[in-house]
């Protein structure tokens, strides 16, 4: 694996998730549900590298819910009802303004009120934020209409919690994880340490565990999925 400080993208090991990036590097269109099989970084060890920096502000369409993500009704509708959108948007912004881009991957930030339950893995007392970059072409307005359109087309239980918000997550470290979900504890485990090292600290609620999936459960193994698993902090 590989630990890298964030920066807003280009530094070795990272992916980029802004749809402008995308669209300039030839990104990879996605499915329903966590997408994309795409990542640079190289999986061999553990290679730290010194240097923080933020990570730029974007926009986001997000939705926030709570419960297990393997059982959850409302977090598969909330997947589903951010893809309809962001589709939707990708395809109104093509025909209104001729721009055209691929969506980015689908997103999650993840915590409990109680962080000892994030800790044991009590999935059903985590809070869970998923969310999809967009550009900046994405308004406000735009966005109504596009939840509009959406509803119209189907139902979607989920699109009233959706939002777009500017999110700017600040000085991150991150590791590329290569396997299951369920496999993450040990590169979880690396990423804190090179944190703390370097005399820095989050407390899991502002600085929320962040993932960002690059690959298609439907179309790969789990051993193959590709996860960046991401940590903003504190500056000492």
């Amino acid at each position: 694996m590989q630990i890298t400080a964030a920066s807003t993208f280009g530094v070795t090991g990272e992916t980029p998730s802004d749809p402008d990036v995308l669209a300039q590097e030839g990104g990879v269109d996605h499915g329903n549900r966590h997408t994309r099989e795409r990542a640079r970084a190289t999986v061999q060890g553990v290679r730290r590298q010194a240097g923080d920096r933020a990570r730029a502000e974007m926009s986001f369409v997000m939705i926030d819910g709570h419960g297990d993500p393997n059982t959850s009704q409302d977090y598969e509708d909330a997947i589903e009802d951010l893809y309809a959108l962001s589709y939707t948007l990708k395809f109104a912004l093509k025909k209104e303004q001729g721009l055209q881009y691929r969506v980015g991957p689908l997103e999650g930030l993840w915590w409990a009120e109680d962080m000892d339950a994030f800790d044991l893995e009590r999935k059903g007392d985590w809070n869970w934020t998923m969310m999809i970059a967009q550009p900046d072409a994405v308004t406000l307005d735009r966005f109504e209409l596009a939840r509009e359109e959406s509803r119209r087309k189907k139902q979607l239980p989920a699109i009233a919690r959706a939002r777009l918000e500017r999110f700017e997550e600040g000085a991150c470290a991150q590791v590329l994880h290569v396997g299951p979900f369920s496999a993450e504890a040990p590169a979880i485990l690396e990423l804190h340490a090179f944190i703390h090292e370097r005399g820095h600290s989050f407390d899991g609620k502002l600085q929320k565990h962040h993932e960002i999936y690059l690959s298609d459960p439907r179309r790969s193994t789990p051993e193959k999925w590709k996860t960046i698993i991401r940590q903003p902090f504190f500056s000492a």
